[in-house]
């Protein structure tokens, strides 16, 4: 091993503490403007945490409970195949359609397209989200070509709006969801698989609008999966009523047609009219059987239409007053302090060694 390494290090650590020592001189001197430099953020921290503005969370907690009549449908006289419908548990999967649902652009634009009443004034939830947060009058909405032409009357509906209305719900929908649907978005939704609870939340600035979005999403979200649970069954209640509707025009056919025949033969029958008779006889029994089987089936699908439908059960829900959220004072004042006092150091140290270059 070389001997001058160790005479090397030896005096590269002598200059390392030397300019450390010398570093920290420098700091001693310096040591008022750091101070002052990390009251001024402990200050701005506190002046933020002070005049923001308080959050309201209003919540909707529930569980959701698929009715499953499966045992039902196989008993009906095979009305269960016909139906075409499989179990239809409480798994995972129906819990992870309840949460993208919450947070849908269908969902939520109805939500926003509802009238309520608000600030002492009925309008469209979407129109107070807009004068709330002074859309119309910032700069992204007065640049753009599509929504500042967007408005929303009485009237509107989400399936009939027009581009201009389209681009500003979708704007809205947008903002109120966040970045990829995180839970510091205004709307959020936490599942439980444990205890299979959704949670629905709105946090908002404004209290009103935070409970009548929730209440009103809330709303919208178990009208259309309930419509859409029982979609299929009326589908074939529907179709089932056509076929009944089709064998009974056929029977009160077939049973004039015996009466016609029977009136025909003036007591005089002939072989050609027995065959006739008989075939008109056996197509009234196979009729009379079928229209009788149908009518069955139907009622017992009617009854399963209005008992079949998904359960949301409400276990708490967010009323006026909501407690505020307010920002930690002391977390902001100890946070924005220490920054600016870290920034403080690296100013500082960049100062230092360029002033040692300058007067070596």
């Amino acid at each position: 091993m070389n001997p001058l390494f160790f005479v090397n290090n030896k005096n590269f650590m002598n200059d390392l503490v030397s300019v450390f020592k010398d570093f920290l001189m420098y700091l001693k001197k310096r040591s008022q403007s750091i101070i002052i430099f990390a009251a001024f953020g402990g200050l701005l921290g506190f002046s933020w945490a002070y005049f923001a503005k308080p959050m309201y969370t209003a919540r909707t907690t529930f569980v959701f409970k698929d009715d499953n009549n499966s045992n039902l449908l196989a008993g009906l006289s095979g009305i269960g195949s016909l139906l075409g419908m499989g179990l239809s548990g409480t798994g995972a999967s129906s819990m992870d359609r309840i949460v993208e649902l919450s947070g849908s652009n269908l969902i939520v634009g109805k939500a926003l397209l509802t009238s309520i009443q608000m600030q002492s004034r009925k309008d469209l939830l979407i129109n107070h989200y807009l004068r709330l947060k002074e859309k119309k009058e910032s700069h992204n909405w007065v640049t753009d070509s599509l929504l500042n032409q967007a408005s929303f009357n009485s009237l509107a509906t989400y399936e009939t709006l027009n581009r201009s209305q389209r681009r500003a719900l979708n704007e809205v929908i947008k903002e109120l969801r966040g970045k990829d649907r995180t839970p510091q978005g205004t709307i959020s939704v936490i599942y439980d698989k444990k205890s299979t609870i959704i949670e629905l939340m709105i946090k908002d600035n404004n209290e009103e609008f935070a409970l009548n979005l929730n209440k009103i999403l809330y709303n919208e979200l178990v009208l259309f999966y309930t419509n859409q649970a029982t979609n299929i069954l009326k589908i074939r209640v529907s179709m089932l009523q056509g076929k009944a509707d089709s064998i009974l025009t056929l029977l009160n056919a077939t049973q004039s047609a015996t009466a016609q025949n029977a009136d025909q033969g003036l007591g005089l029958v002939l072989q050609t009219d027995r065959v006739r008779q008989k075939r008109l006889s056996i197509r009234e029994n196979m009729l009379v059987v079928m229209y009788g089987e149908t009518v069955k089936n139907l009622e017992q699908l009617n009854f399963l239409l209005t008992t079949t439908t998904p359960t949301f059960s409400i276990i708490d829900q967010s009323f006026s007053p909501i407690i505020p959220q307010r920002k930690s004072l002391l977390l902001y004042t100890t946070v924005c302090g220490i920054i600016f006092s870290l920034a403080s150091l690296i100013i500082n140290y960049v100062r230092f060694w360029r002033n040692r270059v300058l007067y070596a």
